[in-house]
């Protein structure tokens, strides 16, 4: 990534305008433009982990003038403060869905997550990590399902797993078809991941 020079002083600004917010996010953009690859996720089901980019594919200059804009998770600034109610990263998700869980953890604080518009980094995208890669969907899934199993309660910790087992099957299917078959097998050991650390969700 390449951020802006006034990157921070943006973060610091938004940070210290008011003490119950625990996270300030920037402007992901794509690579020498204005044009916005995120800003912050806003969920559209919670229970089932699905979230909607902010902004994706619009240019900066809409978000500018409107301040800071409120997520359900995001990557930036942490208060230090909070760490202690909170807790740091889970370090079984390792990759994938640790920052989903930690903003989750960050709200249910009742402390707000922002993200400032005019802390632009520039992001290069899945230089560290190929999309497709059975690296990446290995956690991406596995980690998924283990924020749900977290994160429901009663019944939920039962209904919703089980509602996204069909979009696993169909996912794990599809890639095999598609001639990637490793890919696909990564999804169902990462189920049976989360099956063999069941003691961490009661």
């Amino acid at each position: 990534m390449l951020v802006h020079p006034d990157w921070l002083t943006f973060l610091m600004e938004t940070m210290n305008s008011d003490e119950k917010i625990g996270l300030v996010g920037y402007a992901r953009l794509f690579p020498g433009t204005e044009k916005i690859e995120m800003l912050g996720h806003k969920a559209v089901n919670e229970n089932l982990g699905k979230f909607n980019k902010i902004g994706a594919g619009q240019n900066l200059g809409k978000f500018l003038k409107k301040g800071p804009i409120k997520a359900d998770f995001c990557l930036g600034m942490i208060r230090k403060s909070i760490l202690a109610k909170t807790g740091r990263f889970d370090e079984k998700k390792f990759a994938m869905y640790e920052e989903v869980d930690f903003c989750r953890r960050v709200r249910d604080e009742g402390y707000k997550i922002l993200v400032d518009p005019r802390a632009k980094v520039w992001h290069f995208v899945s230089q560290s990590l190929k999309k497709t890669g059975p690296f990446r969907i290995y956690y991406a899934y596995r980690n998924r399902m283990r924020y749900i199993l977290q994160h429901n309660k009663g019944f939920g910790k039962i209904y919703y797993p089980l509602a996204l087992m069909p979009t696993y099957f169909y996912k794990a299917i599809k890639f095999s078809l598609q001639g990637n078959p490793n890919a696909g097998w990564t999804i169902i050991r990462g189920i049976g991941w989360n099956i063999k650390n069941w003691k961490d969700y009661l």
